[in-house]
């Protein structure tokens, strides 16, 4: 699927014909990358709320609840997450929502350090912003509830607490990063001119977000799993496996930029009839 989407896209390295560019920008800001933001922040929003009632009363359906809600806010950013331009690319949003891939097992240790000596103060929304990218997102979130000390936020005692503690802040965190990336695409979508300083940057800016994805897909979250022989694989390094989302990721990824390659608002609508085909 990643190959032949690579060979439709090597179509649109084309001149467009005479398109209205602006327009182009405006509806695939409006239509393709707007409502993905904007699910990204409604989950995210289902997340925290999640936490602060497991928080208020932990039970094992709190605990499934929390599990069903990082899916769905995950789901929703293998929809969004190559729509790197702009809100994503400013204050290390997308390694703060997503630090992937880690390198050195940094995740595992800054967490374990964090769990072991939680400050309250720190863990407040506007003090939370500052901490390592590390432990702010998905892969900090992943691992309190589907690592292997997961289940430790049932138990009482004092690691509950700092587990709760954290999972909230970073579930806060979540929701903190995409309600601005959401608004800040919803205020782009009415500029021709999408982030950038004239309509034609804006295009190619959104056309290599989108090749950049089909990469990312193949290199980190395809090849560099399988390795070049069997015995050779790392299954450790596929994102997500925790959670056993590895491929989900990836089949939500390419229906994106499937979407944005070929749907109504893609970069098909701008090949001359001609070329349609």
């Amino acid at each position: 699927r990643i190959a032949l989407l690579a060979s439709w896209l090597g179509v649109f390295a084309a001149p467009a014909h005479a398109a209205d560019i602006g327009a182009f920008n405006q509806n695939y800001a409006r239509h393709l990358v707007t409502p993905a933001f904007q699910k990204v922040a409604v989950e995210t929003a289902k997340l925290a709320q999640a936490a602060d009632d497991f928080a208020g009363a932990p039970s094992q359906d709190g605990f499934a609840a929390l599990r069903i809600a990082f899916d769905s806010v995950s789901d929703a950013w293998m929809h969004a997450e190559f729509f790197a331009t702009g809100p994503l690319s400013a204050e290390q949003r997308a390694e703060r929502f997503e630090y992937w891939p880690e390198r050195r097992n940094i995740v595992d240790r800054q967490l374990n350090a964090l769990l072991a000596a939680p400050d309250p103060k720190q863990l407040t929304p506007t003090e939370f912003v500052h901490a390592t990218v590390s432990v702010q997102g998905l892969p900090a979130l992943e691992r309190l509830l589907y690592g292997d000390n997961a289940r430790q936020i049932l138990s009482a005692g004092a690691e509950q607490k700092a587990r709760i503690a954290v999972m909230q802040a970073v579930a806060h965190n979540l929701e903190l990063i995409a309600r601005e990336a959401a608004v800040a695409w919803e205020k782009a979508g009415e500029s021709p001119a999408v982030f950038s300083n004239d309509p034609d940057e804006a295009l190619n800016q959104a056309y290599g977000d989108m090749l950049t994805g089909i990469q990312v897909i193949a290199d980190r979250k395809v090849s560099a799993v399988l390795g070049k022989e069997i015995d050779k694989a790392h299954p450790n390094m596929a994102e997500q496996y925790r959670s056993g989302r590895s491929l989900r990721n990836i089949r939500a990824n390419l229906d994106t930029l499937r979407a944005a390659a070929l749907g109504p608002d893609g970069f098909a609508t701008l090949l001359p009839p001609d070329k349609a085909a």
